[in-house]
């Protein structure tokens, strides 16, 4: 029988997590799930925070136990449960990128909010709420746009995280689609699972290596959902109830006197992400949840430490794997 690492993960890896539930009465019905590994209560301040202004839902986020010492009294004040990643045992065994792990961890974590009918998955840094994520009446599966102004070809670093895991035939194929963004999902509890295992055993199809790559998530979301494979998901428009607007150029956005950020037309998304891509923006944000100015960092995986993953991720991929 040929190996995959990939394949050996998947079937390892899902077991219940270890989950420090916060005290209170939070709506059960209601779910929201991110990953704040490796954050400190800086970097999870905007999002904790703005989300409590506008629901009672549960609010599960993975962090890694050697950091919950230090979020714990950030999590008890504002009612937030830990979902506890392990550390250094795990790092010494095959691990896909984050981006697409995660996915795992939020099958995972799922089986203990049996309670939870709505789930919203969502990146944390970056995403800040102005509304009730949970709108009435949603449907079963909603996605949202990532890029409106174009297409999956248009937006150059999704073509060629497509073609990496799909191929050129298949990609040029979607290429005329909108470009979905996996950093907001939101639907009932068993499509969203369903979204999930779809996207898992999508990603069993390219190479081990490739599940190492960032954009993993969005090729196969992107190809998942304009392939047919989820044919309850409804595809939103940008700038609705979520505004994603990192590959926006800026212009036309504005701040309210209430520290809402309104989009070119007026309106205010209940969910914004990615809106530190703007450093007017990111400012204005800053100050209206009292934090320090935001610091320009350095683009991650630079220097000569980033140069050898890239080189020794170039050789896996031209190393045949055996299936």
């Amino acid at each position: 029988m040929f190996r995959s690492s990939y394949r050996d993960w998947l079937a390892h890896e899902i077991k219940p997590p270890d989950i420090v539930l916060a005290d209170g009465n939070y709506d059960g019905a209601k779910l929201v799930m991110g990953y704040a590994t490796g954050y400190d209560t800086e970097k999870i301040s905007v999002f904790v925070r703005s989300l409590r202004e506008h629901s009672d839902c549960r609010i599960a986020l993975f962090v890694r136990e050697a950091d919950f010492g230090a979020l714990s009294g950030f999590f008890r004040e504002h009612g937030v449960d830990a979902v506890l990643v392990e550390g250094g045992s795990q790092a010494r065994r095959f691990q896909p990128h984050i981006v697409l792990g995660r996915f795992m961890g939020y099958v995972s974590a799922l089986r203990s909010y049996p309670a939870a009918s709505r789930v919203l998955l969502t990146d944390i840094r970056d995403v800040m709420f102005q509304g009730d994520p949970f709108p009435a009446g949603s449907p079963p599966l909603e996605l949202f746009v990532e890029y409106e102004r174009g297409t999956i070809r248009e937006h150059g670093a999704n073509y060629r995280w497509m073609r990496r895991a799909v191929g050129d035939s298949l990609t040029r194929r979607l290429a005329g689609c909108p470009c979905i963004c996996a950093g907001t999902i939101l639907g009932h509890r068993e499509n969203v699972l369903a979204l999930l295992n779809v996207m898992l055993i999508m990603a069993a199809i390219p190479r081990s290596s490739l599940t190492r790559t960032f954009g993993i998530d969005q090729s196969i979301l992107n190809f998942a959902a304009h392939s047919g494979a989820l044919p309850n998901a409804v595809i939103r428009q940008n700038y609705g109830h979520v505004a994603t607007i990192g590959k926006s150029n800026g212009a036309g956005f504005s701040i309210a006197p209430d520290g809402r950020v309104l989009n070119p037309d007026g309106s205010a998304s209940a969910i914004v992400h990615q809106y530190d891509r703007h450093p007017s923006i990111h400012r204005a944000v800053a100050r209206k949840y009292g934090l320090p100015e935001p610091r320009q960092e350095g683009r991650v995986g630079a220097g000569m430490a980033g140069r050898l993953r890239r080189l020794l991720m170039v050789v896996s991929r031209s190393i045949p794997e055996m299936r």
